[in-house]
């Protein structure tokens, strides 16, 4: 819970340090070269919908996204991403629509704690909108509860995120 917790807490220049972060992390873990991984910490330029991109030659177990070209958008805060907004027709973002459209498979990481249905909602979403410019998209959204999933296998991460000093024992949990 405490890892969770930490992550609903993100904000929008965090959110996307501790995904590029995780990202690093299973690049080294599977000796992936570091040009495998494009990602920026510069939230507040226009990215073209896009705040990573990653061609893996493995999956990433921990948040069942299979190996190839990813486009990764990371949002923040409680309000439901809208999928219009990111690669709809009301998409100001050409470049993940653009990628999408070359095969790319599509990321949204939410570091809100959402409810099952919310999540289920917003997938399907994401997965119309992305199979109206591909029919054979491949779309994933990761939540709170799975970047905490994904954190607990980085110790350094995990440490970054929740430092040993902010651990409570588990009688206080």
């Amino acid at each position: 819970a405490q890892v969770v917790d930490a992550v609903t807490r993100l904000d929008e220049r965090a959110g996307p340090v501790h995904v590029r972060d995780l990202l690093y992390a299973e690049a080294v873990l599977h000796g992936a070269s570091p040009s495998a991984l494009e990602m920026t910490s510069a939230v507040h330029m226009a990215d073209g919908g896009i705040d990573a991109v990653t061609d893996f030659h493995f999956d990433i177990e921990a948040v069942d996204i299979t190996a190839g070209r990813i486009v990764w958008q990371v949002k923040t805060g409680n309000t439901k991403p809208s999928a219009s907004a990111e690669l709809g027709s009301a998409a100001e973002h050409d470049a993940s629509q653009r990628d999408v459209l070359a095969g790319a498979s599509y990321v949204l990481v939410w570091t809100s704690d959402q409810p099952r249905e919310t999540r289920l909602a917003v997938q399907k979403a994401f997965c119309d909108e992305a199979r109206k410019l591909r029919r054979d998209a491949q779309v994933s959204v990761i939540v709170a509860d799975d970047v905490a999933a994904w954190t607990w296998r980085h110790p350094q991460v995990f440490l970054e995120l929740v430092p040993l000093e902010g651990l409570r024992p588990i009688s206080q949990l």
